[in-house]
């Protein structure tokens, strides 16, 4: 799960960066709105994104052997239940969560109970409130202070101002970034992304003002009056929202020649992003002759028949001594099965830096699986270094993303320490 985490940080934190960088200060609000929006969506979804890259290898490929499992069944008392620190982020997590959830729930109740007078304004919904309420538009309506209304009119520029962020429905925007930040609120580049969308609808609703022809000058010294009244509400846009600076800046801003280059610069960011970040899996076509095959030097009997299969294809089960007498204890189990685990560890572990070794090397790494099904621990023993690193390695990673499917002892779930051996045969001419 933390290298997820990280690599939803990291991908986030290039879109951001390149919006900052290239997109920001381009009068392209429609296209940045679009950049910002998916860019954030895609930062969680490229590292779940798999590519499979074919590979071709050589003859004398070393082959990766996961025997089958054997596991000691340990029973555990409760007073000896080691400290799980995994637990513990979970419920910190799951506090964080739900506080930021009830507080969004309480402010759109907030907004929802301000009282008023209901209106139709030109087919818009119009909320006047009897307090000095400084314009702000939330989904379909505008709320709006009874003193801006003057002869049942509202100033004009107040009203495309607030109008357009109906129109351009800014509030699902940002109701899409409030729902992400309360499920990941861990990502702190959420708050780089919030600033910028709400600043970029501010563009767009300052530009649908100005393209009426309204001067320039005197729509800034009305926003200045505005923020003197500042009253915001949260998942709301104000007409006074305060980024005064970049909006004025904007307004007199041309579009460039290099508007289509930043643009091309934004969708080349997600693209690269998208091949940094997504998890490869490389597909081995084994280029084999008669030599090889003969050669293939396995050392448990059941394989040698079906050596030029794929070698995790030709694993057998084997019976378990330890546990074979004890039918009423259930081993604990990979959750797609010891097929799929061997799989998974072929794909994700690096043999490289073992390709200059010779003869057969082997490791066991033991897992301990406690009664929830979470991998409380694991330890690699073997006759080299290196792959017992990188087993290690292997193993922990796909045990920190599983929860696995406890042992279990007349039905109920127990602790165990799962043995998963491996053997690497090099075979050099």
């Amino acid at each position: 799960m933390l290298p997820v985490i990280l690599k939803i940080i990291l991908c986030s934190s290039l879109f951001i960066a390149v919006y900052y960088l290239f997109l920001e200060k381009e009068k392209i609000y429609r296209f940045n709105r679009f950049y910002l929006l998916s860019s954030l969506i895609f930062s969680y979804i490229i590292p779940f994104i798999t590519i499979t890259v074919q590979s071709v290898e050589k003859e004398n490929k070393p082959q990766l052997l996961i025997e089958e499992a054997t596991q000691n069944i340990i029973l555990r008392h409760a007073e000896q239940t080691d400290f799980n620190w995994v637990n513990i982020l979970w419920f910190v997590y799951a506090i964080i969560t739900l506080f930021l959830l009830i507080k969004s729930v309480l402010a759109f109740i907030k907004i929802q109970r301000i009282q008023g007078e209901k209106r139709s304004y030109h087919h818009y919904n119009i909320v006047l409130t009897e307090k000095n309420t400084s314009p702000f538009s939330f989904w379909r309506t505008i709320y709006i202070g009874k003193n801006y209304v003057k002869n049942n009119i509202i100033d004009p520029r107040i009203f495309l101002h607030e109008k357009s962020h109906l129109d351009q429905k800014h509030s699902i925007d940002l109701a899409i970034v409030q729902l992400i930040n309360i499920f990941s609120w861990f990502n702190p580049i959420l708050f780089l992304y919030k600033k910028a969308i709400v600043t970029n609808h501010e563009f767009l609703a300052d530009e649908a003002v100005l393209s009426n022809e309204f001067n320039i000058r005197e729509y800034q010294n009305l926003i200045l009056e505005e923020i003197l009244n500042a009253q915001n509400f949260p998942l709301t846009h104000s007409f006074n929202f305060n980024n005064t600076k970049k909006r004025f800046i904007m307004m007199k801003a041309k579009k460039t020649k290099f508007s289509l280059l930043r643009k091309t610069a934004g969708i080349t960011a997600l693209a690269v992003a998208t091949i940094l970040f997504s998890e490869r899996i490389y597909a081995n076509n084994y280029v084999k002759n008669e030599k090889s095959q003969q050669e293939s030097s396995i050392t448990v009997p059941e394989y040698r028949k079906e050596a030029s299969k794929s070698i995790f294809d030709t694993i057998s089960p084997r019976k378990n001594s330890q546990i074979k007498d004890n039918t009423n204890i259930i081993p604990a189990q990979y959750p797609d099965g010891l097929m799929s685990l061997r799989t998974k560890v072929s794909k994700i572990m690096d043999t490289g830096a073992l390709e200059p070794l010779n003869g057969t090397i082997t490791a066991t790494a033991y897992l301990h699986i406690d009664d929830l099904g979470k991998m409380t621990n694991v330890t690699v023993s073997g006759n080299n270094e290196t792959f017992n690193k990188e087993f290690l390695k292997t193993v922990t990673a796909i045990s920190n993303e599983t929860t696995w499917k406890p042992a279990t002892k007349d039905g109920k779930a127990i602790a165990s320490v799962l043995k998963v051996p491996a053997t690497m045969t090099f075979i050099r001419p």
